[in-house]
C-alpha cells in the first residue's frame, strides 16, 4: 500500500467506510486497489489515520459498533502484516471511551492483546509544521490515548457531540498544563483549569490535581474562589 492516500482514493474510502456505516460520504472514484475484503479495506484506513486526523474521528465512531462482517483473526493477522496494530491499540483507547457493546471491547481485548507500545515518535505525519506550536505540545503534554501506546499527538479526534468527554492527559501532561497556565495567570478559576485540559477530567478530578500541588493554593471561598501559584 502506498501511502497517503491522493484526493481520489481518499475520497473513495470515506465512500467505502460510509457504505459501512461510518459517518462519511466521499465519491465512488476509481482506484488502484480493486475490490478489497473488510479486513483489507480497514488495514488501510487504519494506516490513513496516520496522514488524516478527520479519518480517525470516523473510525473511532465506526468500530463503536460491532463489526459483523470482520473476520478478527484475519483482520489482526493483516495489521501485523503492515505493522499496524499499534494504531488500533490507539483507536480502541478513543473507542472504550463511550459505552460500548461487549463485542467491541472483546475485539479490542483481542487486537491488542500482545502489543506493545512502539519506540517513541510523532502519530500524525506531515501534520504538525516543524518548530510549530503544535509539534512542542506534542511533545510536552502529549494525549494519553496516544503516548500510552509510543505515539506523541496533540490533537485528539473531533468525535460527535454527545460521543461525550474522553480521558486525553495523564498527570505528567495535566501537571505541564498547569504550569502554562499559571505562567499565563498567576490567579484563576477552577474552570479555567479545565478548559485548559479541554474539559476532559470531572470537576473532582481537576479540584483533586489542584490540591495535590504544593506551588498552588486556594483563595477564598464558594463562587469567589481562586487558585493562586506560589511558586513554579
Amino acid at each position: 500500500m502506498i501511502l497517503p492516500l491522493h484526493q481520489g482514493e481518499s475520497a473513495r474510502l470515506y465512500w467505502e467506510l460510509g457504505r459501512r456505516g461510518a459517518p462519511s460520504t466521499g465519491e465512488k472514484r476509481r482506484w488502484k486497489y480493486g475490490n478489497l475484503s473488510e479486513e483489507e479495506l480497514l488495514t488501510l484506513a487504519v494506516l490513513q489515520t496516520r496522514y488524516d486526523p478527520r479519518l480517525m474521528a470516523i473510525l473511532v465512531d465506526l468500530f463503536r459498533t460491532p463489526q459483523t462482517n470482520l473476520h478478527p483473526i484475519q483482520f489482526k493477522e493483516r495489521l501485523r502484516e503492515v505493522e499496524a496494530l499499534p494504531i488500533v491499540a490507539v483507536l480502541g483507547e478513543f473507542v472504550l471511551e463511550a459505552a460500548v457493546p461487549v463485542q467491541v471491547k472483546e475485539f479490542f481485548r483481542f487486537l491488542t492483546s500482545g502489543v506493545r507500545p512502539v519506540p517513541t515518535q510523532l502519530f500524525y505525519r506531515g501534520i504538525y509544521p516543524l518548530g510549530s506550536k503544535k509539534m512542542e505540545e506534542a511533545a510536552i503534554k502529549p494525549l494519553w490515548g496516544f503516548k500510552k501506546w509510543g505515539f506523541l499527538a496533540a490533537d485528539p479526534p473531533l468525535l460527535k457531540e454527545d460521543a461525550g468527554h474522553p480521558y486525553l492527559y495523564d498527570a505528567t501532561s495535566r501537571f505541564q498544563i498547569l504550569r502554562e497556565l499559571t505562567s499565563q495567570k498567576p490567579r484563576f478559576r477552577l474552570r479555567d483549569y479545565q478548559a485548559a485540559v479541554r474539559f476532559s477530567i470531572s470537576r473532582q478530578q481537576a479540584l483533586k490535581d489542584l490540591r495535590s500541588l504544593p506551588w498552588i493554593k486556594k483563595s477564598g471561598l464558594g463562587k469567589g474562589t481562586l487558585w493562586k501559584c506560589q511558586r513554579l
